[in-house]
């Protein structure tokens, strides 16, 4: 898949994630975390994609690096991304980056994150992201 495929795609199906150094598409495991560069764009064209990958060319030149696209209630969402295979890891990593959710590949469901605690001393605000990794990953656990 090429880039342009990528985008036909993405817009039929309402986002996802493509490598544009190995041209990886939507890995089937492990998590995707948005990690910085998110742009929330009225529309998903061609020319936006290209002044966004400009702007972000840095950041993408990794090879773990994705460009991902969604599309949530009429607003489309363009971000870089990595994709991490345990899902401790990417808890902590979209806290950080103080995301609403992280993407859950095999299952294809997100796995909403709350606020990350800026109060306190750093060894509280870690304490508070390992009780939320232990409650999601028990809430998860069949």
């Amino acid at each position: 898949m090429n880039l342009v495929q990528f985008l036909h795609w993405a817009r039929k199906k309402g986002g996802g994630s493509y490598n544009l150094n190995t041209g990886r598409f939507n890995p089937s495991t492990g998590y995707m975390v948005a990690v910085n560069c998110e742009k929330q764009l009225s529309v998903l064209s061609k020319e936006l994609v290209k002044i966004y990958l400009a702007e972000y060319s840095e950041q993408l030149t990794a090879d773990d690096a994705f460009f991902g696209l969604w599309l949530a209630d009429g607003v489309w969402y363009y971000d870089v991304s990595k994709n991490v295979s345990r899902l401790s890891d990417a808890i902590r990593l979209g806290m950080q980056h103080d995301q609403l959710a992280i993407w859950d590949c095999e299952n294809g469901v997100s796995i909403e994150l709350p606020k990350r605690q800026t109060a306190g001393t750093l060894t509280q605000q870690k304490a508070y992201i390992d009780s939320v990794v232990e409650r999601i990953e028990k809430g998860r656990k069949v």
